[in-house]
Protein backbone atom coordinates (compact mmCIF):
# COMPACT_ATOMS: atom_id res chain seq x y z
CA UNK A 1 0.00 0.00 0.00
CA UNK A 2 2.72 2.07 0.36
CA UNK A 3 4.32 1.67 -2.55
CA UNK A 4 2.84 4.15 -4.30
CA UNK A 5 3.92 6.70 -1.70
CA UNK A 6 7.66 6.29 -3.21
CA UNK A 7 6.41 8.27 -5.86
CA UNK A 8 6.15 11.11 -3.92
CA UNK A 9 9.74 11.21 -2.40
CA UNK A 10 11.84 13.58 -3.76
CA UNK A 11 14.93 12.53 -5.00
CA UNK A 12 17.40 14.89 -3.57
CA UNK A 13 19.62 14.84 -0.18
CA UNK A 14 19.05 17.89 1.03
CA UNK A 15 17.52 21.74 -0.11
CA UNK A 16 21.17 22.63 -1.50
CA UNK A 17 21.00 19.57 -3.59
CA UNK A 18 18.05 20.54 -5.24
CA UNK A 19 18.88 24.01 -5.64
CA UNK A 20 22.09 23.04 -7.39
CA UNK A 21 20.18 20.73 -9.71
CA UNK A 22 23.18 18.49 -10.76
CA UNK A 23 25.60 21.25 -11.19
CA UNK A 24 22.97 22.41 -13.93
CA UNK A 25 21.25 24.92 -11.10
CA UNK A 26 22.85 27.70 -12.19
CA UNK A 27 21.30 27.42 -15.63
CA UNK A 28 17.97 26.33 -14.33
CA UNK A 29 17.44 28.89 -12.08
CA UNK A 30 18.93 31.64 -14.28
CA UNK A 31 16.44 30.11 -16.72
CA UNK A 32 13.24 30.62 -14.29
CA UNK A 33 14.40 34.24 -13.16
CA UNK A 34 14.61 35.66 -16.86
CA UNK A 35 11.07 34.21 -17.78
CA UNK A 36 9.87 35.86 -14.40
CA UNK A 37 11.65 39.36 -15.27
CA UNK A 38 10.18 38.55 -18.88
CA UNK A 39 6.81 37.88 -17.53
CA UNK A 40 6.95 41.16 -15.57
CA UNK A 41 7.95 43.54 -17.80
CA UNK A 42 5.38 42.52 -19.98
CA UNK A 43 2.80 43.01 -17.19
CA UNK A 44 4.32 46.69 -16.38
CA UNK A 45 4.65 47.50 -19.95
CA UNK A 46 1.01 46.56 -20.36
CA UNK A 47 -0.41 48.64 -17.50
CA UNK A 48 1.78 51.98 -18.75
CA UNK A 49 0.73 51.45 -22.35
CA UNK A 50 -3.49 51.52 -20.71
CA UNK A 51 -2.64 53.88 -18.61
CA UNK A 52 -1.31 55.91 -21.32
CA UNK A 53 -4.75 55.12 -23.54
CA UNK A 54 -6.56 55.70 -20.89
CA UNK A 55 -4.82 59.29 -20.42
CA UNK A 56 -4.89 60.09 -23.67
CA UNK A 57 -8.83 59.25 -23.95
CA UNK A 58 -9.25 62.09 -21.12
CA UNK A 59 -7.71 64.88 -22.68
CA UNK A 60 -9.78 63.84 -26.10
CA UNK A 61 -12.87 63.95 -23.97
CA UNK A 62 -12.31 67.05 -22.46
CA UNK A 63 -11.27 68.96 -25.73
CA UNK A 64 -14.21 67.34 -27.16
CA UNK A 65 -16.83 68.79 -24.25
CA UNK A 66 -15.28 72.17 -24.85
CA UNK A 67 -15.08 72.22 -28.66
CA UNK A 68 -11.45 73.25 -28.94
CA UNK A 69 -11.48 70.57 -31.68
CA UNK A 70 -13.37 70.73 -35.02
CA UNK A 71 -15.95 67.88 -35.38
CA UNK A 72 -14.13 66.54 -38.42
CA UNK A 73 -10.95 66.49 -36.18
CA UNK A 74 -12.24 64.82 -33.32
CA UNK A 75 -13.94 62.06 -35.88
CA UNK A 76 -10.47 61.23 -37.36
CA UNK A 77 -8.72 60.97 -33.82
CA UNK A 78 -11.45 58.77 -32.71
CA UNK A 79 -11.06 56.63 -36.10
CA UNK A 80 -7.41 56.18 -35.58
CA UNK A 81 -7.20 55.83 -31.93
CA UNK A 82 -10.44 52.92 -32.13
CA UNK A 83 -8.16 49.87 -32.45
CA UNK A 84 -6.39 51.06 -29.64
CA UNK A 85 -6.86 49.03 -26.10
Amino acid sequence: MTEWLTWFQPWWPNLAAFFAMGKHGVYVWGSVAACVLALGLEQWLLAARIRRWQADQAVLQTMNSQQKMPSSLISIVNSATKDRP
